[in-house]
């Protein structure tokens, strides 16, 4: 089961593998990259689930607040796919920044403590805003949820991998329609060899 959406702008894909059933939370790592007016942002879940974006950005938002609200698209991008309304099961978020950990754990506890710069005015066609999402989900399953900073490319196989996923969405749309097609299936060859080797690493 896969959702995809590509075009001249951006990239946007989300799938799965298969993963075996292990004891203990789900583990989900996520990650953002940022690059001139692109950014990036991609996941992986010990379920299988895994997904990456990329798209233009606002320009006027800059500096820190940029980058943070990047990582943050990246849980955003993930919660919805975890299939927490149908089973809930207790989630460890991994995190390697600690800006978005501190609003993702306010979130749970009912901030309403947004980023500086975002906009949470309702967007096209009456979407709602994706932290405004995130935020709502956050708090919806606070007692399911723990988060833990996970320090960037220190060899954790999870983080390495949504790091690696979020730098190729943004490298494939910079490269065109060929490199952004072909980007899912090496996203998905990634996400097999990494739940293969973190599984069994973890028996």
């Amino acid at each position: 089961m896969s959702r995809s959406r590509s075009g001249r702008h951006g990239l946007k894909y989300v799938g799965s593998v298969e993963a075996p059933r292990r004891a203990g939370p789900i583990i989900l790592a996520t990650d953002a990259s940022v690059a001139q007016n692109l950014v990036g942002c991609a996941f992986l879940a010990t379920t299988g689930r895994f997904g990456l974006q990329a798209h233009a950005y606002p320009t006027y938002i800059s500096g820190p607040d940029r980058t943070t609200i990047a990582e943050l698209r990246a849980v955003g991008l993930a919660m919805p796919k975890l299939g927490l309304s149908e089973s809930p099961e207790p989630v460890l978020i991994l995190c390697d920044s600690q800006a978005a950990l501190r609003y993702l754990a306010d979130w749970a506890q009912g901030s309403d403590r947004f980023p500086e710069g975002y906009l949470r005015t309702t967007r096209s066609q009456g979407q709602r805003p994706t932290l405004v999402d995130l935020q709502l989900r956050m708090q919806k399953y606070t007692g399911l949820l723990t988060f833990q900073h996970q320090k960037g490319h220190a060899g954790h196989a999870l983080n390495e991998t949504a790091d690696s996923m979020s730098k190729l969405a943004i490298r494939s749309v910079k490269e065109g329609s060929a490199a952004v097609r072909a980007a899912p299936d090496l996203a998905r060859m990634w996400a097999e060899r990494t739940l293969r080797d973190f599984h069994r690493e973890a028996a």
